[in-house]
Parts: C-alpha cells; sequence; structure tokens
C-alpha cells in the first residue's frame, strides 16, 4: 500500500540540503477508491494555506538558523522557546508535521513541543497555527485505527484540534486537507465538505479537485463529481501530471457509469487505462470491470453456484452468453451445446472464436485454426481471431509469432467500443485470452514481472480468475518471490479446493524449501485428481525421489511424465540425465539435455550439465 501525502502541505514542504530526520510512518490510509495507487508526480504549487505575509513576523523561512530543519540541534532549550514564540517557525513545524503525518522524533522532544503548545494555547486557545501544530504533533504513530476498526481517541483528538484551527481561521487549507485525508477513512460526505471549503480557496489545486470528484462519486453525486473532473481534465491537460490527468479521466468515467451513459464511460476509462510508458493502470481496469459488469451476463464467479441458463432457441446472442458462462464455469458438455446453438442461428466470427478456444481445450488445434481463420474472413476488424491463432503459435512455442498476433489484438480491443458492441461480453472474453496469452508468452520467455502484468490486469476484472492466479503463482515462483506465490496459489485452492495446478505448484514451493514430506505428499495430492496429461505432478515426485536417493523410482516418475507430454516441461529432462549419468549413459543423458534446453531456453542447470559432459 503506497502512502499519500498532504496534498498541499506537502507541496510547500522547504527544500534543505541538510541532513532531515523525519520519519515518514504509515499513519493514515490516505487512500482514494483504488488501493495501491501511486502518485507518481509532483503536487501542484499552492499557496501558503494562511496567504497573510503580513501577519509573518520575523525572517522567511530560507533566513531560519539550520537548527530548524536539523533535528539533533532541536534540543537547544533557547531555541525550543524561540520557535515556539515566533510565527514562522510553528508554520515551518507544521509543513514538516503535514509532510510526514505527524512528528515522529524523540518522544522526548516530542514532548517538550507538545508541552510549550500547550502552554501557547493557554494564553490564546484561538491561535489557529498552533491548534494546527498540536495536533499535528499528537497523531498517532501506529494508524488511526484499532483492530476493530475504530478509530482512536488519539486520533478523535486530531480531528478536534484541526476542525478549531478551520474555526479559528477559515483560511487554513492544511488543516482541511488532513482532515480531509483522514475523513475519507470513515466518513465520505465529511470528507467532501473539507475538499469543498478547499477547493474555494484553491480552485486550480489538482490533487484537491481529485479528492473531491472522487467523494462525490462515493457519496454517489455523480453529477457533481463529473462536473468537478472535467474541469480538472481541462486544468490537467495544460499544467498537470499524467497521474493527475488520469486520475480525473477515471473519475469521469467512472460517473458516466453512474449516470447509466456506458459508452461515455468507457471513453474515458480508456484514456485513464493506458499510461505515456505503454503501461497500463489497474484502477483503470478495474472500472471498465465495473462497466462490463453492468452490461454483460457472463461475468459471475465460475465457482458459484446458478441455475440452469434457458436462452431462447431462436437467440443466438443469448445462447452465446449462456456458453460463454457455462465455459467459464468449466462445465463443458453445456457450454458446447449453446455454441453450436448459435452458430446454427448465425454463423458470427464471435461465436466462432468461442468454439475455437474450446476445441483448443480438447487440443483439437487444426479444428480451432480453421475456426479462427474462418472469423477473421468473416471479420477482418475482430481482434478475436488474431488472439485465437496467437494461442495456438505459444502451443507451437513460436513465441515471436505469438507476440506479433496478442500485441495488436490487445490494441485493437482498446480502441473498441465495447459499450457499443452487440455482444459486450465477448470483448471482456477476447481481452482475458489475449491478457492470459501475453502473460504466458512472456512467463515461457523467463519475463515473469512482465507477465506478472498481464495477469493482473485479467484479475483487475475477475480477481477469481483461476487461470490468471495460478499464472501469476507461477511467475512469483519464477522470480522466487515464494511467500507471494504461495498465497496466490492458497488462493486458487480457496476457491477450487480440487486445483491439481495449484496444488502441484504449492508442492513445488515446498521443494524448494527441503520440506520433502510435504512436497511429496502435495504431488501425490494433485495426481489424486485424476487430470489426465498432467506431467508436473510426476516431474515432481521424480525430483523428490531423487533427491532421498530413491533412484529407480525417480527414473519411473521422470520417463512417465516425458510419456505423457515430452514437449512441455523440463525438470524432467534434467532428472533423468542425472541418473543416465550416474549410470554412465553420457550419450543418452546429452540428448536429454538437449531437449530440456529445447522445451526451455532459459534453463541454466541443462546447459550446466551439458558443459560437464563435454569437459
Amino acid at each position: 500500500m503506497t502512502r499519500a501525502t498532504s496534498s498541499v502541505a506537502s507541496s510547500r514542504a522547504i527544500a534543505s540540503d541538510r541532513p532531515v530526520h523525519w520519519l515518514a510512518p504509515v499513519l493514515c490510509a490516505l487512500l482514494l477508491s483504488c488501493s495501491g495507487d501511486k502518485d507518481d508526480g509532483q503536487a501542484q504549487p499552492s499557496p501558503s494555506p494562511s496567504a497573510h505575509p503580513a501577519d509573518i513576523s520575523g525572517p522567511g523561512p530560507e533566513e531560519l538558523p539550520e537548527n530548524i530543519v536539523d533535528v539533533e540541534k532541536l534540543s537547544d532549550a533557547d531555541w525550543r522557546a524561540g520557535a515556539m514564540a515566533r510565527k514562522d517557525a510553528r508554520e515551518h513545524l507544521i509543513e514538516r508535521l503535514m509532510k510526514d503525518d505527524g512528528y515522529q522524533g524523540t518522544p522526548d522532544l516530542r514532548g517538550v513541543l507538545i508541552r510549550d503548545a500547550k502552554a501557547r494555547l493557554a494564553q490564546d486557545p484561538e491561535e489557529a497555527e498552533t491548534l494546527v501544530l498540536l495536533a499535528m504533533l499528537q497523531m498517532p504513530s501506529t494508524g488511526l485505527t484499532d483492530h476493530n476498526g475504530e478509530l482512536l481517541a488519539e486520533a478523535e483528538l486530531v480531528i478536534s484540534g484541526l476542525e478549531a484551527a478551520i474555526t479559528a481561521d477559515s483560511r487554513r487549507v492544511d488543516a482541511m486537507v488532513q482532515l480531509g485525508e483522514m475523513y475519507e477513512l470513515f466518513d465520505d460526505h465529511k470528507a467532501n465538505a473539507m475538499w469543498e471549503m478547499a477547493i474555494e480557496h484553491y480552485p486550480h489545486d489538482l490533487k484537491i479537485r481529485n479528492h473531491l470528484g472522487e467523494g462525490y462519486t462515493k457519496t454517489g453525486q455523480a453529477e457533481q463529481a463529473r462536473t468537478v473532473a472535467l474541469k480538472t481534465i481541462e486544468l490537467a491537460s495544460a499544467n498537470g501530471t499524467e497521474d493527475q490527468l488520469r486520475k480525473a479521466r477515471n473519475i469521469v468515467g467512472t460517473a458516466y457509469i453512474q449516470m447509466e451513459r456506458y459508452a461515455e464511460a468507457e471513453k474515458y476509462l480508456k484514456k485513464a487505462l493506458v499510461n505515456r510508458d505503454g503501461s497500463h493502470w489497474n484502477c483503470a481496469y478495474q472500472a471498465l470491470g465495473v462497466l462490463y459488469s453492468k452490461m454483460g451476463s457472463a461475468h459471475d464467479n465460475p465457482a458459484d453456484d446458478f441455475a440452469d441458463l434457458e436462452p431462447d432457441e431462436n437467440d443466438a446472442s443469448a445462447n452465446f452468453s449462456a456458453a460463454l458462462r457455462y465455459y467459464y464455469a468449466h462445465k463443458t458438455k453445456e457450454a458446447r451445446t449453446f455454441i453450436e446453438r448459435a452458430i446454427a442461428l448465425k454463423r458470427a466470427d464471435r461465436f466462432l472464436v468461442l468454439k475455437g478456444f474450446m476445441l483448443m481445450a480438447h487440443k483439437d488445434y487444426a479444428g480451432a485454426r480453421a475456426l479462427f481463420d474462418e472469423a477473421a474472413t468473416l471479420s477482418p476488424s475482430d481482434p478475436g481471431p488474431d488472439i485465437g491463432l496467437g494461442h495456438l503459435a505459444i502451443v507451437q512455442q513460436d513465441y515471436t509469432q505469438a507476440q506479433a498476433l496478442l500485441e495488436p489484438a490487445l490494441q485493437s480491443w482498446l480502441e473498441s467500443s465495447v459499450a457499443e458492441a452487440p455482444d459486450p461480453d465477448y470483448y471482456h472474453f477476447i481481452h482475458r485470452m489475449g491478457c492470459l496469452g501475453m502473460g504466458w508468452l512472456l512467463a515461457n520467455q523467463d519475463e515473469h514481472g512482465q507477465a506478472i502484468r498481464y495477469f493482473d490486469r485479467v484479475l483487475t476484472h475477475r480477481p477469481y480468475d483461476l487461470l490468471a492466479r495460478l499464472g501469476k503463482g507461477n511467475s512469483l515462483m519464477g522470480l522466487n518471490h515464494m511467500e507471494q506465490a504461495e498465497a496466490e496459489l492458497q488462493g486458487v485452492l480457496d476457491l477450487d479446493p480440487d486445483n491439481p495446478y495449484a496444488k502441484a505448484e504449492l508442492a513445488s514451493i515446498y521443494l524448494s524449501r527441503g520440506e520433502m514430506e510435504k512436497a511429496e505428499q502435495g504431488f501425490k495430492d494433485a495426481l489424486d485428481t485424476k487430470e489426465t496429461g498432467y506431467t508436473c505432478p510426476y516431474e515432481g515426485l521424480g525430483l523428490v525421489y531423487l533427491k532421498q536417493g530413491r533412484i529407480e523410482q525417480a527414473r519411473s516418475h521422470f520417463e512417465k511424465a516425458i510419456s505423457l507430454n515430452p514437449a512441455i516441461e523440463y525438470k524432467k529432462y534434467n532428472g533423468l540425465a542425472r541418473i543416465y549419468i550416474r549410470d554412465g549413459r553420457t550419450d543418452e543423458a546429452r540428448k536429454l539435455l538437449e531437449r530440456s534446453i529445447a522445451n526451455y531456453p532459459y534453463d541454466e542447470e541443462a546447459k550446466k550439465l551439458l558443459g560437464e559432459l563435454s569437459q
């Protein structure tokens, strides 16, 4: 979770080349509606919230002594007394506190500053900047809520102090911003009230505007959100960051969804989706997922039970949607029945593409190719056929051709208007298949970091998508992020307790940790699911037995894995090659290692063993 800093205060923080000992703990989860969002731009400069230079006595911040920004020297009693007595010094401390969500220096020094601030307020309870200063000094360092989500008493104290500061001086925008961010955790209406007050002072502050626009979407004020965000887009296009611009577009798109103006929503969300560097923003994908779920009928969690579908026998699109719903639910027989009925009514490109993927699942690659080719002839602009052909290229391990087909097809999807398409479910489906294909081909080329980006695109639309979660788990293993991989794969088993692929991959993690008993049991559990043609459990058991010195059992399992599918995986070849080397069958071992590299050219183990054989 990336922590956002105060919009106005952080932009006004005084730069210094001297060391600053202000820590930045994660306190308030200063969230927008999209978690994990990171502001990759600089805050737009804002005037000082007090905005009364005549009221500030003494030198400006650049003229302050070094000890103003050097906490190690703040212990000087004379300076402390002088700093608390000077308005410009108090404002400077507030800027630091706002930037870091509260002073986290030594408890003794913090206590002295709190005592001195309270002493000033005893003389003048309405001194606004001291009210803000004291509130920020009292900010709890462990978060604003307890384990039950209830607001801490310390946090309530901070809120009361900031509210009092605004009552004392209605121009304290820094207090409004801090309160707005805190209110967002528990009261969107109160947060909006703060953003509305702040925007009156700084109507061109893009961060404040985006907070307000998003706040309006949370409270169902779609028209207000749209109005605010459209103006923000105008301002950001002229003088804003990419981050500010895409957030504003996302707000407009979300507002249009709430207004059921889906074509306009899609237009803005897709503009928000793509960053200037070509990467994609997952928050916009989440909003698109909401949009498509409102337009289609095949987006439910496949693990959920649903009543038998009975589409009109004369409605081709309804039968297509039913076929897709059953396809997602892994109910092959029903899916095939409905897609055949749809094709009998109308030989549409999208119907042929779905059936092509069904044939691929049964390894009827020639039949699938014929359908993809026919679909491309029927509709050259449809990205679906190329996505299907891209998957066939992956099967053939022609990753260059696969990428040449998949990337333009996904770009074509991006440029299409799903909201105006006759079957929105279809475009959702081909986007999923295109992203899965890109993830798999990148993973097969040892580009696991890039692969995860594509799996995540699917998961933002379909967090329950088993193939995407399995792919991501596998790539996390490829990056040696075993704990994250384990969590992802366990998530698959939470959705599908008998999933053999997740069981085998988890067993591989146990094997990597040397947990041999757990690994062996995990591979056996995967085999017990009776998933025919799945070689990983045999390969895994072979590796377990090889490490345990159970050579004949290892040999038989490696041979079984190779016989089931010689064209995938590579460790089974490496393991059997080691046994052959042990037996003195070096020529046969060399052939096995060459086949291992052919399956996966990035395998260092096979290359190392071949090098040793050549010595």
